[in-house]
């Protein structure tokens, strides 16, 4: 019987704009081996994150993709070579609803002991009955902090929204072989004043906005995908992923332009009669966060998600061949990742506004 490995990593992709956000990027290569199902292994590690690893099968290729395919018999140990303490990684099952009619069951093994460290080297280790064992060894790779941004909001004619042209510097380290990935956050705050009494509140707002890729280093991926009819662009699937080989030791000013800002952004406004004020004083600040992360990720990550997007790009062209993904395990199916990062936050003007009774 043949079988489709199904690699779905667990991480972070909002269209590959957010690594931690636990979205799905899914891939579909023929299984080499029309013999058995083959155990897919995803994990990564980072600084400040809780361990976990997904352990699942590849379906055969008469079986649905709603089909589970988890593994709920394998014993899974990480191994931390700095420190030489092994630490075993036991079977959670979560329940997520889905809506008010569908519920959605997974699985993943954890470890609340371990604490990734930048530097540190780790082995995966993967065993289940019925399936290949495998392992992966990764390290850590050291973040470099964004020094400082630029930025320009702008809006052109007959365009409802606002648009924001930004620059972030930092210093690539010369001594090693970089790989990098931006992510970004907005976030509306609202401070509210009821007489001496202050209220803080947040709201995420980053699935709102629209990231284009300007800067050169993101060039060595394709924007179009082949298609046997005509490219089409499909640069919002293109993940935001580079490496330092244009920029080498240098200090550099990494481009983007973001869209769909709301021209009131970071406003909201307070309707408040003088009863409900009641003889009190009320003041309103809104403002937008913007944070800019900048991810250290390693050569592995990296090789995994430019070749799920370069498999994206030839998929559905029958005179492409198909590009296979990248998996640093040793049964050649899944992925060990690693990551640490840095941040910088700005937070854009908004409104004041008040009224007292």
């Amino acid at each position: 019987m043949k079988y489709w490995p199904l690699y779905i990593l667990f991480i972070v992709c909002n269209a590959c704009t957010d690594l931690l956000d636990l979205g799905k990027s899914e891939s579909y290569t023929p299984n080499p081996s029309d013999q058995k199902a083959e155990m897919i292994t995803y994990c990564l590690l980072a600084p400040n994150r809780q361990v976990e690893v997904k352990v699942h099968r590849t379906l055969a290729i008469n079986e649905p993709l709603s089909t589970d395919s988890h593994i709920t018999n394998a014993k899974v140990n990480i191994i931390d070579k700095t420190t030489n303490v092994i630490y075993p990684l036991l079977l959670v099952k979560e329940t997520n609803k889905i809506n008010d009619t569908k519920t959605e069951i997974s699985y993943k093994y954890v470890n609340n002991q371990l604490y990734p460290e930048v530097g540190n080297q780790y082995i995966l280790k993967v065993e289940a009955a019925g399936y290949k064992s495998s392992e992966s060894e990764i390290e850590i790779p050291e973040a470099i902090q964004p020094e400082h941004m630029e930025y320009e909001l702008y809006s052109e004619a007959n365009h409802p929204h606002l648009k924001m042209k930004c620059k972030v510097h930092f210093t690539d380290n010369e001594l090693d072989k970089n790989y990098y990935m931006v992510l970004f956050d907005r976030q509306y705050k609202e401070v509210e004043k009821f007489n001496q009494t202050e209220e803080v509140t947040f709201s995420e707002i980053t699935k709102n906005s629209s990231i284009t890729l300007d800067d050169p280093v993101f060039r060595f991926l394709p924007d179009k995908k082949t298609s046997i009819i005509e490219p089409f662009e499909i640069t919002y699937l293109k993940p935001r992923i580079f490496n330092d080989e244009v920029i080498n030791g240098k200090k550099y000013g990494l481009q983007f332009t973001l869209t769909q800002f709301r021209k009131e952004y970071g406003t909201r406004y307070g309707d408040y009669s003088r009863e409900e004020l009641n003889g009190r004083e009320w003041e309103e600040h809104n403002t937008t966060l913007f944070t800019f992360r900048l991810l250290s990720i390693n050569k592995d990550l990296f090789e995994f998600y430019r070749s799920s997007y370069l498999n994206d790009v030839v998929k559905g062209d029958i005179y492409s061949r198909q590009y296979p993904l990248y998996s640093n395990m040793s049964n050649h199916f899944g992925i060990f990742g690693a990551y640490s990062e840095k941040t910088l936050t700005i937070e854009l003007p908004g409104s004041v506004n008040s009224r007292s009774n």
